[in-house]
């Protein structure tokens, strides 16, 4: 008949080899207590440095981690890391750009925290805007959303990290030469004097920024500006079968742009073979 046996008294465990109760080698090891935790080198309970949320106006409900800085309240007074509402609406549908905490429309901030992405500019620069007499009772709404249209364009200018060169996936085309196409001279001034500008890209047609300029009328500082950079390439021909040859001086001599003719003739940039054309 087995003997009953009795469980070893605490701070003993019994040994499988021997049956008896032997003393345990580790030390009885506390939990730490709130607001702290152990140091893995030392073994003692440190204090974190995480601070406690007094108020909901301290806790992102994003990411639920504590606001002690990048704090963003929306219209709607709910607090977030700006960073994570950012986030929250680039990964959102234009129609669900909402407050995450109410479900508020908070489109118009979203447009000035979600992160930069570079492709998102060529909407905005093709945009164009048709005007009614002053007198009319919409002229000023016209007016504002060029305004505001105009104000999300300089905010991807204004930002280091969006990239000059991207090429939209429909065509090829640049930032520079969007804005070209729908003059909108004073961002392509901008965005041609930027240092990371690579002025001899072209689009699907092969079509480089110069084309676009020398075939409107009004952005002629921006064909001056480009004809000075040292990189560029005047030779580029593009795919109008129209023509035997067409580089951007083809182009200009087309348009009957006698400005952008002038500016070839003064940067020296005109072929011997196309002198007694100009």
């Amino acid at each position: 008949m087995a003997k009953e046996r009795k469980n070893c008294p605490k701070g003993t465990r019994r040994n499988k080899k021997t049956g008896n109760c032997e003393g345990t080698t580790k030390k009885e090891r506390k939990n730490c207590p709130t607001g702290s935790r152990r140091n893995k080198k030392t073994g003692n309970c440190d204090k974190t440095a995480t601070k406690e949320a007094k108020t909901v106006d301290d806790m992102c409900s994003i990411c639920l981690g504590v606001i002690d800085e990048d704090k963003y309240k929306t219209e709607c007074k709910h607090t977030f890391h700006s960073k994570c509402l950012g986030v929250w609406c680039a990964r959102m549908s234009i129609d669900k750009k909402t407050c995450p905490y109410c479900r508020k429309d908070i489109r118009s901030e979203c447009k000035t925290i979600e992160p930069i992405v570079s492709e998102n500019i060529f909407p905005y620069l093709q945009k164009t805007f048709t005007y009614p007499s002053t007198s009319a009772y919409y002229y000023r709404d016209v007016k504002k959303e060029e305004e505001d249209n105009d104000r999300v364009i300089q905010r991807f200018l204004d930002d280091p990290s969006f990239d000059t060169n991207v090429r939209r996936y429909t065509d090829g085309k640049t930032p520079l030469m969007c804005a070209l196409d729908t003059r909108k001279c004073a961002f392509a001034e901008k965005i041609v004097k930027r240092p990371d500008i690579k002025v001899n890209i072209v689009d699907n047609d092969n079509r480089s920024a110069l084309h676009y300029s020398v075939r409107i009328r009004g952005c002629d500082h921006v064909t001056e500006l480009l004809l000075k950079h040292s990189d560029i390439n005047t030779d580029i021909k593009d795919d109008d079968r129209s023509e035997h040859e067409a580089t951007a001086l083809h182009a200009a001599l087309k348009a009957n742009n006698s400005t952008a003719v002038a500016l070839f003739k003064k940067y020296k940039k005109v072929p011997k073979a196309m002198k007694s054309l100009v």
